[in-house]
């Protein structure tokens, strides 16, 4: 569940990116919002090509001035918006560049529909390997795999 957030576009400067579609902006009152992008889903940090896909992001706007263009916020207050730096949409940059899914749901822009059709077409990016895994599906995986860890570390720590 998501609320629409009144703060609709405004500028700042990308101060640290946290993973390949999270970053935190710094607004000119000097104000740090983290600012989940938009439309799209990145590897995780852990999973191939996550790191590829950090560094992709940091690219376009480590250090740069970015405009946001806020969409919504969700329950914890992180902000879900469009970044620009100029005129270039780096939501669409990260899907055309390969290093980013167009996210599961309601709602897909057709821009980034289109983009992340011809990045996997062109292997570009991730879609240089032969099954990406999309990172919905990898999160869910791994919560299983960690569960099943927890449980055989109980398991061995009640054993006599």
């Amino acid at each position: 569940m998501f609320m629409r957030y009144s703060y609709e576009v405004g500028n700042g400067k990308a101060l640290r990116i946290v993973d390949a579609n999270t970053v935190v902006i710094q607004n000119d009152k000097g104000k740090e919002d983290t600012v989940h992008l938009a439309g799209i889903d990145a590897p995780e940090r852990d999973q191939p090509d996550g790191i590829y896909a950090q560094e992709q992001l940091a690219k376009l706007i480590a250090g740069k001035e970015v405009r946001v263009d806020a969409k919504e916020q969700s329950p914890t207050g992180m902000r879900i918006a469009n970044l620009y730096v100029g005129k270039e949409w780096v939501n669409l940059e990260m899907v055309q560049s390969g290093f980013a899914w167009v996210a599961p749901g309601k709602d897909r822009d057709a821009n980034l529909l289109v983009a992340e059709g011809r990045a996997r077409v062109e292997g570009r990016g991730l879609w240089g390997q032969a099954n990406p895994t999309a990172p919905w599906i990898w999160r869910e995986t791994h919560k299983e795999e960690e569960k099943e860890a927890t449980d055989d570390d109980r398991q061995t720590s009640k054993s006599p």
